[in-house]
């Protein structure tokens, strides 16, 4: 439900007293915005404290930045923007953070000198004949995937009638690198082994799949595709053909692979 304030009113934020609903102005938009009052289904799997670890890192980083990396920063968000908007300062360098430490590497404190990776255009499976094992074909607008990474997650098989929705995905392989692998050219093939969610054939499921540059931690906007599992076939080249497409290989590990400790002053 949307609520369209007065212009007298220029933010509504928190509940009403006794109320189920909670109010949350937009700031981007400047639309205030209601919502069910919920108590979080799960609160403490192990999934959302690595969230919350990372969330926490990456937001201690913009305190540790000197005058001319924050200058840098505030330029870069004031030219460059994602899908037609542009985002501020802080914000951009906490994603960029958020998704290093995701990768398995620390934030950076210099400002990108380079836009955000290009977007995935189209995911599709192929078949595996292996238990545990989802091979994605991926077409994307990335000119040259050298140095960048795909960030995968996925949902759970879907009941009949069900729409799989990005806020069902999960890491593919767990919170961590493993859920992510070297991108290759538009077209190409990648295996991720060990995933969280077997998805029967015939059965929808959701992809939600991201372009990440290592160097910098810029992403490209979240891509989300309705799947359906195919029936497992062997795989392989006809015979007398070779395979073209570029196999990368992400493995699920545990515990988490994130860097140990990560240390941010402040």
């Amino acid at each position: 439900m949307r609520i369209k304030t007065d212009a007298v009113v220029a933010a509504m934020q928190g509940t009403t007293k006794n109320s189920t609903l909670i109010f949350v102005h937009n700031a981007e938009t400047g639309a205030v915005h209601a919502r069910a009052k919920t108590r979080p289904r799960d609160p403490k799997t192990y999934e959302q404290r690595c969230a919350r670890d990372v969330q926490r890192d990456a937001a201690k980083v913009w305190a540790t930045l000197t005058d001319e990396e924050r200058a840098g920063w505030h330029a870069f968000a004031q030219f460059v923007s994602i899908d037609g908007r542009r985002r501020r300062a802080l914000d951009v360098c906490r994603e960029s953070a958020r998704m290093r430490l995701m990768l398995g590497l620390q934030p950076c404190t210099a400002p990108p000198t380079r836009s955000y990776p290009g977007r995935v255009r189209e995911v599709t499976v192929e078949p595996s004949a292996q238990a545990g094992e989802l091979r994605l074909r991926v077409v994307h607008a990335e000119g040259s995937p050298d140095g960048t990474m795909l960030l995968v997650r996925m949902t759970p098989e879907m009941k009949p009638g069900v729409t799989p929705r990005p806020a069902m995905a999960r890491a593919i392989c767990g919170p961590g690198p493993q859920s992510a692998v070297p991108l290759p050219e538009s077209g190409g093939i990648v295996t991720f082994t060990g995933v969280q969610f077997a998805v029967a054939p015939g059965r929808h499921f959701g992809i939600d799949a991201r372009i990440v540059r290592a160097e910098d931690g810029l992403a490209s906007p979240s891509s989300f595709f309705d799947l359906v599992m195919p029936a497992p076939t062997p795989i392989g080249p006809p015979e007398g053909k070779a395979d073209a497409t570029r196999e990368c290989t992400g493995q699920r590990s545990s515990p988490l692979d994130y860097p140990s400790p990560i240390s941010i002053a402040g």
